[in-house]
């Protein structure tokens, strides 16, 4: 697998050939990270012109190929029953425990 970029916000692979000089990889790798977390609503960003999926539109793609598109992410906060039994299950756990080893140590004083 090798070191990680310097460079980058998010570590991910792209197959190459075996054969390919280490500074096109470099160069693909850059370019791809680079045109996959830029805005292109900013004018004055790496890159105005698009992204990969401005880029990927034009060529014909439709975005929902995009894992996020096809499972978004559809709880945004814990609900509060979550929450209810998670307190819960920790109270539950601490008094068992604290059980435990009070029963311990008044055995290991008998």
């Amino acid at each position: 697998i090798g070191e990680p970029m310097s460079f980058g916000l998010s570590h991910y692979a792209i197959g190459v050939r075996q054969d390919m000089p280490m500074e096109v990889v470099q160069t693909l790798s850059y370019w791809m990270n680079v045109l996959m977390s830029c805005n292109p609503l900013d004018p004055l960003g790496p890159c105005p012109d698009g992204n990969f999926a401005s880029f990927y539109q034009g060529r014909g793609g439709t975005g929902s190929e995009c894992g996020y598109v096809l499972h978004p992410v559809t709880a945004t906060s814990i609900s509060g029953w979550a929450i209810l039994g998670i307190v819960l299950g920790s109270v539950v756990l601490a008094v068992v425990l604290l059980t435990m080893w009070h029963r311990n140590r008044i055995k290991r004083q008998e």
